[in-house]
């Protein structure tokens, strides 16, 4: 245990992290835009192509923007050839540490738990060796709104009713007045 405790800890190598805001737990609220952003950390040889699909829930979520960060002198693209899937490629010249390839901005639709996957994560290295990056996935969580605020409280007839009631009073007092007047005259 001791020895555990002085050795230096690894990170897991070839890992692709999906997060916002450093965090794989992601809550929003229903109706608000929040961004998440494609880590790659952790490289074990330089990358000089690099892919991945991003999963997730059309009926929860929409895609608002997106943007690609590759290295210098690198080129990406996105594609989006079904509701759900984000398809993301980039090459270059041989590049290796961290760095945030995509960030994606979402607008949330539904309440609930969605998870937003990501598969065929892969990366060329200059001797074309295919590589499998690790996954460490992202779960958002969509709160429902709260309703608008008020008091609820039992109705008072009484309460409602008093204006007419001061209203016939007042009528009754007046042409009783008159009637009086009238047949003194």
């Amino acid at each position: 245990m001791v020895l555990g405790l002085c050795l230096p800890v690894e990170a897991q190598s070839d890992t692709l992290y999906v997060e916002s805001n450093g965090s794989r737990i992601i809550e929003v609220n229903v109706s608000t835009e929040f961004t998440i952003e494609i880590w790659i950390r952790d490289l074990s040889t330089q990358a000089k192509q690099m892919w991945f699909t991003i999963e997730y829930d059309p009926d929860s979520m929409e895609i608002v923007g997106g943007t690609t960060t590759p290295p210098s002198g690198w080129g990406a693209s996105t594609s989006s050839t079904t509701p759900g899937e984000i398809t993301y490629s980039a090459s270059g010249e041989p590049f290796q540490g961290d760095r945030s390839w995509y960030s994606i901005t979402f607008h949330c639709t539904a309440p609930g738990n969605t998870p937003i996957n990501v598969r065929s994560a892969h990366y060329k290295d200059p001797g074309d060796g295919d590589n499998t990056l690790s996954v460490l996935k992202a779960s958002v969580n969509q709160i429902a709104p709260l309703p608008v605020g008020g008091l609820v409280t039992p109705t008072n007839k009484l309460v409602m009713l008093t204006p007419y009631i001061a209203l016939a009073g007042l009528i009754i007092t007046v042409s009783t007045v008159y009637v009086i007047k009238k047949r003194k005259d």
